[in-house]
């Protein structure tokens, strides 16, 4: 509808394209792993059942979502996308997977840029309130910017005009990050300069879960690098030389193990662990034609695993998929996905169980940034709606604002080719049902809805599903409705829009072990 109508959708402008194709779409997993996935969202598997997808943004070519990080609480996922805008502008937005309800449709958008400029290596703040990232394209123009995750930050802070690869100190007041080969902390409100570490030159630091240490990619010579562990406040560093071309560390859940890639020097690429002390070095398993590409692997909860994305030329088609190992360096290198050609930046679900871990302060800024922007800019990234069984199912269709002295509202879900209540149709493959004596499959009504939205205000429009409605819901696991959507205001011209929506079941979660 366009602007000058009184009433509006209020995420018209972002609403995604109408879904293409019926999805069976599993529960989500406690023991989950978020990576890119090849139609260009953000995807989510259970590595106990890694044929089990869920597509959690679900956009397709609307737009490109990458670049996954679950919150440290294991209940968010941050990820860039250049929804909403296009081209090569990318914003950062953080989605709940497991929010109540319509909260799985829903995404608050952390940044506002237009300029094109891009975005890289978002990271959480320990604490989960802030996000830091890098906005640039080439090392001499890079800088480090951070925002809070709930998007109450108009303008996104520059803690450092240079630098890439910001990694937080536990207590979320400090960030590392690296610039020209020499790595440095700085306060997270960029309240004061950044202060180099002493002996660790080198870059891609990552600060140790408990803050006592920093790893890095330690300078060796023009083309390679060892693995170093630092103190904060600098020192000898610890070395472990492996003359890699990058380091791509990661610290173990406990911060008692490290692990790195090895490149070159007569060594194809793999992946080695070590203690943090520079004991235990021991080498993964690796697979002939498989360059593990970067970025730094994700460790499980337990840490008896990583995941990383692993590009395989050995031959056609090429691809990147996203592999499995075990950390004591057992068993295979396992497959986890089998997207052709595009699988990548997986990032492993965090658990809160274990409790707050012990760790040095850093000092600096702990506190969120001051707020700037009061209500948060929420999206509607997709258009599937969850919904728990019971004896009604409410969907929300859409947010309307009412210019006029009252807005009524009505809503009809069909299904064309759906069966009549007690016939069950298959998901992947439907069947349609042609109704005696007609050419043509018929519709059945699938939900109905009926609202009024006072003058001024604004408010949810819901429809409730039929008894046949629910029947086909409870035996196929979801349905793809068309929505017509009635506004009526006294005085004026009636308002017709069509909207198609995916309502899915949302299954009782199951227990799983592993990680």
């Amino acid at each position: 509808m366009s602007s000058s109508r009184l009433l509006k959708l209020s995420f018209a402008a972002l609403i995604a394209l109408v879904l293409s194709a019926l999805l069976a779409i599993p529960a989500l997993a406690a023991n989950e792993i978020a990576y890119d996935c090849k139609t260009l969202d953000i995807c989510l598997l259970d590595p106990a059942n890694p044929t089990a997808v869920t597509n959690l943004t679900d956009n397709g070519e609307t737009s490109i979502d990458e670049k996954p990080v679950w919150s440290p609480d294991g209940k968010k996922v941050a990820f860039i996308s250049n929804f909403g805008v296009g081209g090569s502008t990318r914003n950062l937005f953080v989605m709940e997977p497991e929010a109540p309800e319509q909260g799985f449709n829903l995404a608050v958008q952390v940044t506002h840029f237009t300029s094109g400029v891009p975005i890289e290596e978002p990271v959480w703040s320990p604490d989960g309130t802030r996000l830091a990232f890098v906005l640039g394209n080439s090392e001499s123009n890079d800088r480090i910017e951070v925002a809070n995750a709930d998007g109450t930050t108009l303008t996104p802070l520059v803690v450092t005009e240079h630098g890439v690869h910001p990694s937080w100190a536990p207590d979320s007041g400090k960030i590392t990050f690296s610039y020209l080969e020499q790595v440095y902390t700085t306060v997270a409100d960029g309240s004061s300069f950044p202060t180099p570490v002493t002996g660790a030159t080198g870059n891609e630091p990552v600060w140790s879960p408990d803050g006592s240490r920093i790893a890095f990619g330690e300078h060796a010579t023009f083309s390679t690098v060892n693995l170093g562990i630092i103190s904060p406040s600098g020192g000898t560093p610890v070395t472990l030389t492996s003359g890699a071309q990058f380091i791509f560390a990661s610290w173990s859940p406990s911060g008692s193990q490290v692990v790195y890639e090895v490149s070159g020097g007569g060594e194809d690429h793999h992946w080695r662990v070590v203690n943090a002390d520079g004991s235990g070095d021991h080498a993964l398993p690796e697979i002939m034609d498989l360059n593990p590409n970067g970025p730094a692997p994700s460790w499980s909860p337990s840490g008896a695993q990583i995941v990383f994305q692993g590009f395989y030329f050995g031959g056609a088609p090429t691809t990147n998929a996203v592999y499995l190992q075990n950390t004591d360096g057992s068993g295979p290198v396992t497959a986890l996905t089998s997207d052709q050609g595009y699988a990548t930046y997986p990032s492993w679900r965090p658990s809160p169980s274990a409790g707050p871990p012990q760790f040095t302060p850093a000092g600096g800024a702990t506190s969120p940034l001051p707020v700037t922007q009061p209500k948060p800019t929420t999206v509607w990234f997709t258009k599937r709606i969850f919904v728990t069984k019971g004896p009604d199912y409410t969907v929300i269709i859409g947010a309307y604002g009412c210019g006029g002295p009252s807005c009524g509202v009505s809503t009809v879900g069909k299904m064309k080719g759906a069966a009549p209540a007690g016939l069950s149709l298959p998901l992947r493959q439907p069947t349609p049902f042609k109704a005696k004596g007609k050419s043509k499959p018929h519709s059945v009504i699938v939900g109905k809805g009926k609202t009024t939205i006072p003058g001024g205000q604004s408010g949810p429009v819901k429809m409730t599903l039929t008894k046949a409605g629910a029947k086909l819901l409870e035996k196929q696991g979801s349905l793809k409705i068309s929505v017509l959507v009635t506004i009526t205001i006294p005085g004026q011209k009636k308002i017709v829009e069509h909207r198609q929506v995916i309502v899915v079941l949302k299954q009782p979660k199951k227990k799983h072990g592993g990680g």
